[in-house]
């Protein structure tokens, strides 16, 4: 995946840090969440959030107001259910997938494997759920992650920055998020 900070810029570069944080207002995230979308391109986009209300309103606001195919793991699913919308993701078929933090855990393969950019519209409830969902900050291998943080989730998000093995800094304004590469993965 390249990154540029400028859309025109035939140039892009590499962005370094693979973790970023947005302030956002909790009545903005929705909002937040549609401009960051407008930035991605070809790239295979978790959103995590807390609750099936915000996940279907943000799955409903992305189906609408972009350009990608928009899947959604909210609600009690079969396994077949799982597996069918997680293999949609994991050949392409579906730009973005929104899902619910339960359903990330216990699918941890959506996360380190298929997504190239995790977005937390909604901060896990505590640093162990922060690890699961996104892996350590500078460590492993992992995607990119942009988390949106309120006022109500910086003493969390000290606490996992304490613990990250690398920076997580502000998102620059205008980056662009693109895939390097056409070939779906396996």
């Amino acid at each position: 995946m390249t990154i540029s900070n400028n859309a025109s810029q035939p140039n892009q570069t590499q962005l370094k840090d693979t973790q970023h944080y947005v302030q956002v207002a909790e009545t903005a995230k929705i909002t937040l969440l549609l401009d960051r979308a407008n930035d991605i391109h070809s790239v295979q986009t978790l959103v995590v959030v807390n609750t099936p209300r915000r996940g279907h309103t943000a799955a409903d606001e992305l189906q609408a107001q972009t350009p990608y195919d928009v899947s959604r793991l909210l609600d009690p699913a079969s396994r077949g259910e799982i597996d069918s919308t997680v293999d949609r993701f994991r050949r392409g078929n579906t730009q973005i997938l929104v899902a619910l933090h339960e359903i990330v855990v216990q699918q941890k393969c959506l996360v380190q494997q298929l997504a190239d950019l995790v977005i937390n519209c909604d901060m896990p409830a505590t640093k162990a759920d922060y690890l699961r969902r996104c892996g350590i900050p500078g460590a492993d291998p992992a995607p990119y992650v942009i988390s949106f943080v309120t006022p109500g989730d910086e003493a969390l998000f000290a606490d996992i920055r304490a613990i990250a093995k690398t920076q997580i800094k502000p998102l620059p304004e205008n980056v662009v998020f693109e895939a390097q590469y056409d070939a779906k993965k396996p």
